[in-house]
């Protein structure tokens, strides 16, 4: 089985465009001369622009997760290509809202593992149109991981993520694996008290 192995620089690239704002394409070529010459290994495109021509040239392309801030932009394109005929999830807990706001239908978030239901209303909230609602628990589900950043070292690791599924669900997760470094009793002890904190129930 292949699989795509990258290291080294990935440049995100800039669309050059001539004085009256048509593209500029001639210069392209010199571009690419000038990032590899300074050893850049690759370039990161447009996943919009990507979808846009990749389905039509991969038959097994059937989505991506979208993991970018930028859901009301490049998120919202990579939604309506080919008429929304792609499954495009949603990539971060804090951006739900709004990406279900501009035509997401699905998310793979770290949050649904230990707090669900925060993620299964925003769900329904939005179903049912009631914006506003849906909006007040995006904001309680994001200060939830504020929280977590807070007292685990402001860090999105499999490390805080795993502690806290362990405490908010009972189910025991055990340690996480090499090379990855464990939370501290300390930092775990802040964990669960900041959970209690907030009226969740700590396991």
């Amino acid at each position: 089985m292949s699989r795509f192995a990258f290291r080294g620089m990935m440049a995100p690239t800039f669309t050059p465009f001539k004085k009256n704002g048509s593209l500029n394409l001639e210069v392209i070529p010199a571009y690419a001369k000038c990032l590899q010459e300074g050893g850049v290994k690759g370039i990161w495109v447009s996943m919009s622009e990507f979808l846009k021509k990749g389905f039509k040239k991969v038959p097994t392309l059937a989505g991506i997760k979208f993991t970018d801030m930028d859901v009301s932009g490049e998120g919202r394109k990579c939604v309506e290509v080919d008429s929304g005929s792609l499954t495009i999830f949603s990539g971060f807990d804090k951006t739900l809202q709004e990406a279900l706001s501009v035509g997401f239908s699905c998310a793979v978030n770290g949050g649904f593992s230990f707090l669900p239901q925060f993620g299964s209303q925003i769900f329904s909230l939005m179903e049912a149109g009631n914006v506003s609602e849906a909006k007040r628990m995006q904001e309680v589900l994001s200060s939830h991981f504020d929280v977590i950043f807070k007292e685990t070292g402001k860090e999105y690791t499999v490390a805080s993520l795993k502690t806290a599924t362990s405490l908010l669900t009972g189910v025991e997760m055990g340690p996480v694996r090499f090379p990855v470094k464990a939370l501290s009793d300390q930092k775990i002890d802040n964990l669960k008290n900041a959970f209690k904190n907030l009226g969740l129930k700590v396991y």
